[in-house]
């Protein structure tokens, strides 16, 4: 085997030149902020690291979302010819429209795509980078992450992606869709958004846990048809709901599509403690086998008709 010498100029400045075009790659990122997700406080995220990303000689676009579905758009038409990666700096809704959007291209020519959490839930980022050693907040893990990333030339972290049928249209999503009392919390706690995820979602969590209304649904799983009444179903291909909620524990061990089935003879208290066990890790699973999640491939819900008690 043949040794090789680099030789390097005696003056520093040409040295620092030379040494950093060996060991760091000239990269570049185009970043997509929604500058209202978290209270507005992804506009300042993204500011801030679009300066560390400069230090640290990586040169980024940063462009700022104006109007619901602009993500979405932009990952449709775009052209991200010499960009190494797809920033987003929001919550899970606008990673959402991106990946729907980069579906729609014609060309298969996107960069990979780098979350950073700036929104409420951060479910998708909570689970990347619950790996990563440390009690640093997910926010600095995935800024160092993203920043390592770029020094190197390391394989991206593939995910799955389920398909969504709805009323003639299709969507893909990389966390979760639910119906029933999780989707009741989800949506109609947007009203309290200015409170923050967390808040608002403990408020309507407890109001929709003590009306526990049930829904009578028609349920097809791998083409075997159920009817009965369920409090929730939630379809999921990602263990966590938000950086807090680990509801599909499984997933970390075996990737897939699991379907959680809350039926209505769960009880109030059950709940409540299946709540507080999800943010403990996801432990409701081992305490309530019934409430146990199954792994499926196909899964169908028809929504008949509502009742409550």
């Amino acid at each position: 085997m043949k040794s090789q010498k680099i030789q390097i100029q005696e003056n520093e400045e040409d040295a620092e030149k030379l040494l950093n075009s060996i060991t760091r790659p000239k990269k570049k990122l185009f970043i997509i902020v929604n500058p209202f997700s978290g209270r507005k406080k992804g506009g300042k995220i993204a500011d801030k690291l679009s300066k560390i990303l400069v230090e640290a000689g990586i040169s980024n676009k940063l462009v700022k979302t104006t109007h619901g579905g602009h993500a979405e758009e932009i990952a449709k038409t775009e052209s991200f010819t010499g960009y190494d990666a797809l920033v987003t700096v929001s919550g899970d809704g606008l990673v959402n429209e991106v990946i729907n959007g980069l579906r729609q291209r014609e060309k298969d020519d996107a960069p990979p795509v780098a979350p950073i959490p700036a929104g409420s839930g951060n479910g998708l980022v909570a689970y990347l980078v619950s790996k990563v050693a440390g009690k640093h907040s997910c926010l600095s893990k995935a800024i160092h992450a993203l920043v390592l990333a770029s020094e190197s030339d390391s394989d991206s972290h593939r995910i799955d992606l389920m398909k969504v049928d709805f009323n003639g249209s299709s969507r893909f999503s990389f966390l979760a869709i639910a119906t029933g009392l999780v989707a009741d919390i989800d949506i109609n706690s947007e009203r309290l958004r200015f409170l923050g995820g967390e808040l608002r979602n403990l408020i309507y969590g407890v109001a929709y846990i003590l009306r526990k209304r049930s829904y009578s649904i028609q349920l097809s799983v791998e083409d075997k048809e159920s009817e009965a009444g369920f409090i929730s179903l939630v379809v999921a291909v990602c263990p966590m709901l938000d950086e807090r909620v680990t509801f599909f524990p499984e997933i970390k061990s075996e990737p897939g599509m699991y379907l959680h089935q809350m039926h209505s003879s769960v009880t109030r208290a059950q709940l409540i403690k299946l709540w507080d066990l999800a943010e403990d890790g996801g432990k409701h699973v081992e305490v309530f086998p019934e409430l146990a999640n199954t792994s499926a491939t196909s899964i169908r819900v028809q929504s008949l008709l509502i009742f409550h008690f």
